[in-house]
């Protein structure tokens, strides 16, 4: 019998730029293809296998650097990593774990293709990279996953094979940037609020929000349910405004390759500052 795992996406955005993450379950999938990256401060641009949905736009082509982050919108190869957002350049970022690396010694960055259309996922792979400066037998291993069929699009998927373990994102920043550096959204940086560490996965999803309505949380069902468990789900949508507000509240069910299982919509009106 399969399992059901539930988790509610939350909306911690800045700007115009409503994206949402969640942890998930850890998965990890094995790039082989090099790019050919390779030293200190390098970078080149990749032509992706399907166009994918990034803030508002659509691309077939993106920047990979070896500092840990792919970009969108320019081939500057920053070594510092900067809190989101920040209209210093550069913009459009998503950064798995934007640090100061260096690719030597066995160090490599690839990507690999999995699925079939339209529900193909594009991994790129940090393999064995390590600090600039820092210890070459501390090696870090993690990767960014681009989804071909997002539902309203732009889904990804930070994953994280081998982090050492005297550093849980100190002195990086793990999240997205809006084109224009304008929004962004930041799981973690410098370590909080959410700690990076071997073993973890987490998802990023872009969602439609009017008028600063957003779900809160899941409250049933409260963990694992298996496949052929009949239950009925229970949340709370918050409405941040002074004013009363009528808005749907969706629910999806979805596949990891982010295929839709079931879908339902609920009119619910929601009392000014309340849920």
């Amino acid at each position: 019998m399969g399992l059901l795992t539930f988790v509610c996406l939350v909306i911690i955005s800045q700007g115009s730029f409503p994206y949402v993450y969640a942890d998930t379950g850890y998965v990890y999938y094995a790039a082989i293809q090099e790019t050919g990256l390779y030293g200190d401060e390098d970078g080149i641009w990749i032509s992706l296998p399907f166009p994918f949905q990034y803030d508002n736009n659509t691309f077939d082509s993106i920047f990979v650097t070896t500092n840990g982050y792919i970009t969108f919108s320019s081939n500057i190869v920053a070594p510092y990593p900067q809190n989101f957002p920040d209209p210093t350049l550069p913009n459009g970022i998503i950064a798995p774990l934007w640090k100061d690396f260096v690719v030597y010694s066995g160090g490599r960055v690839k990507t690999a293709l999995y699925g079939y259309s339209p529900y193909r996922y594009f991994v790129i792979e940090w393999d064995s990279i390590y600090l600039y400066g820092g210890n070459p037998g501390h090696r870090y291993k993690f990767e960014v996953i681009l989804f071909e069929n997002g539902g309203d699009g732009d889904s990804l998927v930070f994953s994280y094979y081998m982090i050492p373990s005297n550093d849980s994102g100190w002195q990086a920043v793990c999240g997205l940037e809006s084109l224009d550096g304008e929004g962004g959204v930041v799981y973690c940086y410098d370590g909080s609020p959410n700690p990076i560490f071997s073993g973890k996965s987490v998802i990023f999803h872009r969602v439609q929000v009017e008028d600063d309505c957003a779900s809160l949380v899941i409250l049933e069902p409260s963990s694992t349910r298996g496949t052929g468990e009949e239950l009925v789900p229970f949340g709370a949508v918050m409405n941040y405004t002074s004013i009363p507000r009528g808005r749907f509240v969706h629910l999806d069910i979805r596949s990891f390759s982010n295929e839709l299982l079931y879908h339902d919509s609920l009119l619910v009106t929601i009392p000014a500052d309340s849920f």
